[in-house]
């Protein structure tokens, strides 16, 4: 008899994360991005995610590893679009422009994805909501959301900077690849680790104590 054999996994979805407590610290935020960066490897193959949200995150207790869970969606990129007429492939908050619209799409729309799950990460909101579906597509073809930094102070320019670019509405403007992704969080987090060493201290000097001669 045919079965599958599947991974157990202990920990939790990222989603159920973000319920807990929200915006997460930014070196938690750009670990996790870094993970699905990642996991995105699978656009080498020629294979789009097309749903990638919090839900589809997992992070494996104790040993913190990131996991993309759920490639239901998955589908070559050629002629990667709809997957009938007038049904969305993705989640509506967290889906491409381009992939709403039903267009042909490559990887940048999980590129567009990721920005989303990046932006909540570091700002606890996400950057299209909706209490509908039909309200967060409006909000994916309208609105331009804050910068993360006008949200969060706390995220760095560069880091600040890729979001903004992952969430372009033209893939075009978006990085080139999930290989790019991670090599620019790579840099965010090697530079968040250079400002918090404790800057090195001159040599020590001793101050003569002056005695009245008598």
């Amino acid at each position: 008899m045919p079965f599958l054999a599947m991974e157990l996994l202990a920990g939790e979805s990222l989603a159920g994360r973000l319920a807990r407590g929200g915006a997460v610290p930014v070196a938690e935020a750009v670990r996790v991005a870094q993970g699905i960066a990642a996991g995105l490897a699978a656009h080498a193959a020629g294979v789009l995610h097309r749903d990638i949200k919090p839900a589809n995150v997992w992070l494996e207790a104790g040993t913190g590893r990131v996991k993309l869970l759920d490639f239901g969606l998955a589908k070559p990129m050629a002629g990667a679009d709809l997957t009938q007429a007038g049904e969305l492939a993705g989640t509506p908050s967290y889906v491409a422009p381009e992939q709403a619209a039903g267009r042909a799409t490559d990887h940048r729309a999980d590129l567009f994805s990721l920005g989303c799950v990046l932006y909540e990460l570091t700002t606890g909101r996400r950057p299209f909501p909706g209490e509908t579906a039909w309200a967060a597509l409006t909000a994916l073809a309208t609105v331009t959301p804050p910068r993360p930094r006008a949200v969060n102070p706390a995220v760095p320019p560069a880091l600040d900077a890729l979001i903004v670019r992952l969430l372009k509405k033209d893939p075009a403007g978006r990085p080139a690849s999930a290989a790019a992704v991670g090599t620019e969080l790579a840099t965010v987090a090697a530079g968040r680790r250079r400002s918090r060493r404790p800057s090195p201290s001159g040599p020590s000097r001793s101050w003569p104590s002056w005695r009245r001669s008598p």
